[in-house]
C-alpha cells in the first residue's frame, strides 16, 4: 500500500475519471470492465476540489456526475463511476490492500482473486480465460509509486500483456520523477507499446501551490489504447472525445490545452501546459 498523501479529485484523478466516462461509452451495453488497481469506491471530498469541479466547465462529464456526491461531501472512485454508468457494465475489481478490498466487498463488489497478489495479473492469458470477455481495463498501479516492483514493470513483460489485450485499456501512471529508473522504464513501455497499437497520451504537469494533495509532485499520464481489433475511423472518433474532455480538464485545471498529432499507429499526445 502506498503512503504516498493525496486528495481525491485532484489533477490527475479529473483527467483518469473523465476519460474513464467517455471510455465506457464505447463498451457494449452490460459488457465487462476490470478495475485492475481498484482502490476505494469514494473518498472525502475537500473544498478546493469541490469548488474547482463546481466552476469547471459543461463539457467537463465529470462534473454532472460527482454533483449529487459532492453535495453529500465525497467524491466518487473509478470502481463506483463504472458502476453508476449509463452503460451498466458488469465491474470486476482487484485488490490486494485488506483495508481497501474490505472497503470493496462492503460495498457490493466482486473481488477477484488472482494468483501472484497483483492487478498486473488481470491483464495475462492465462488468466483472462477464466473472465468475462473485458471491454475495458483500467490500470492505475497507485501502489507502486513509492516502490515499483521492477519484475511486474519491466517493458518486455508489460508489452507482451498489455499488447496481447483483447480489450481497451486506460493506463494511469503518476509519475514524481521522469528522470528516474521507474521514470525511464515507463517511457520504454510507452515506446514498446505504441509499436503494437495506437495510444493517446495524455500529461498533466505538477500544479504548484494549488493547496491539493498529490499533484503538486507528480506528473499525471495517461494512455488510452483501443482494442486491437478496433476499425481506424472509429479510433479517430474515440480520439476527438477524449480531447474534449482533456480539453475541459485543462480549462477546469487553469491550463493551457495543446495536441501534437504523430503518424498513425504511433501515438497521438494531448499536453497541459502551464501559464508562464
Amino acid at each position: 500500500m502506498s503512503n504516498f498523501p493525496y486528495d481525491a479529485g485532484n489533477a490527475g484523478d479529473l483527467i483518469k475519471h473523465e476519460w474513464l466516462l467517455r471510455s465506457l461509452d464505447w463498451i457494449l451495453p452490460r459488457g465487462t470492465y476490470l478495475d485492475a488497481f481498484a482502490g476505494v469506491p469514494n473518498r472525502r471530498l475537500v473544498p478546493k476540489v469541490a469548488d474547482r469541479l463546481l466552476a469547471a466547465p459543461a463539457e467537463l462529464r465529470l462534473r454532472g456526475v460527482q454533483k449529487d456526491t459532492m453535495a453529500q461531501g465525497y467524491y466518487l472512485g473509478s470502481t463506483e463511476l463504472a458502476r453508476r454508468h449509463k452503460s451498466d457494465p458488469q465491474v470486476m475489481v482487484f485488490e490486494e490492500d485488506p483495508i481497501k478490498k474490505a472497503e470493496l466487498e462492503k460495498a457490493g463488489f466482486a473481488i477477484l482473486e488472482l494468483p501472484g497478489g497483483s492487478g498486473y495479473n488481470a491483464l495475462r492469458s492465462e488468466n483472462l480465460a477464466a473472465m468475462p470477455p473485458i471491454q475495458l481495463a483500467l490500470v492505475d498501479p497507485y501502489n507502486v509509486i513509492e516502490k515499483p516492483d521492477e519484475r511486474e514493470l519491466a517493458p518486455e513483460t508489460f508489452c507482451k500483456d498489455m499488447g496481447q489485450f483483447p480489450g481497451a485499456v486506460l493506463f494511469f501512471v503518476p509519475d514524481r520523477n521522469p528522470g528516474s529508473h521507474y521514470g525511464i522504464v515507463y517511457r520504454k513501455r510507452l515506446a514498446c507499446l505504441s509499436l503494437r497499437r495506437p495510444v493517446l497520451r495524455a500529461i498533466v504537469p505538477p500544479l504548484l501551490n494549488s493547496g491539493i494533495r498529490g499533484e503538486d509532485s507528480c506528473f499525471a499520464e495517461l494512455l488510452y489504447l483501443p482494442e486491437p481489433d478496433a476499425a481506424w475511423f472509429d479510433v479517430e472518433r474515440r480520439i476527438v472525445s477524449l480531447r474534449t474532455g482533456a480539453r475541459a480538464v485543462a480549462t477546469t485545471l487553469g491550463l493551457h490545452f495543446e495536441s501534437r498529432t504523430r503518424p498513425a499507429y504511433e501515438y497521438d499526445r494531448v499536453e497541459f501546459i502551464r501559464p508562464l
